[in-house]
């Protein structure tokens, strides 16, 4: 005699891969093995539990990114931060060596930095000035 079908119920199945859970975390939640978490899928979406939650995920790490973007042009200076060094290739190490470079040409250049940061930082709201350094 075999054991019963587990019952999953997959609208919570899917909420729960939208929010990155993991097979072992599924299992964990529907008391059941991994095994039965992969059998489930194919017996009910006819894939492996593999291409079902890619799949599934997928909306959760879309609903993510929109929330950090919102985040970061409300002024959230360190999510912008973060943002800026994954999409935008910012680093905190410069990518050259400063001593290297003349002081003459060196000076100018940090006038006019200087002047950029000082005139973006007139613009930034109260609540996310206190956050620069």
């Amino acid at each position: 005699m075999s054991r019963p079908t587990i019952q999953i119920n997959w609208e919570e199945f899917d909420k729960l891969l939208a929010f990155q859970a993991t097979q072992e975390e599924l299992a964990g939640w529907f008391n059941c093995s991994t095994d039965t978490i992969e059998r489930a899928v194919k017996r009910e979406h006819k894939m492996s539990f593999a291409d079902y939650s890619q799949q599934k995920r997928m909306p959760g790490k879309i609903s993510l990114r929109r929330t950090m973007w919102q985040l970061a042009m409300a002024g959230n200076v360190p999510m912008l931060i973060w943002l800026s060094k994954q999409h935008l290739g910012f680093c905190d190490k410069p990518a050259f060596d400063l001593s290297k470079v003349p002081d003459e040409v060196l000076a100018p250049e940090l006038r006019r930095r200087l002047a950029e940061v000082e005139a973006w930082e007139s613009k930034v709201p109260p609540s996310s000035a206190r956050l620069l350094p």
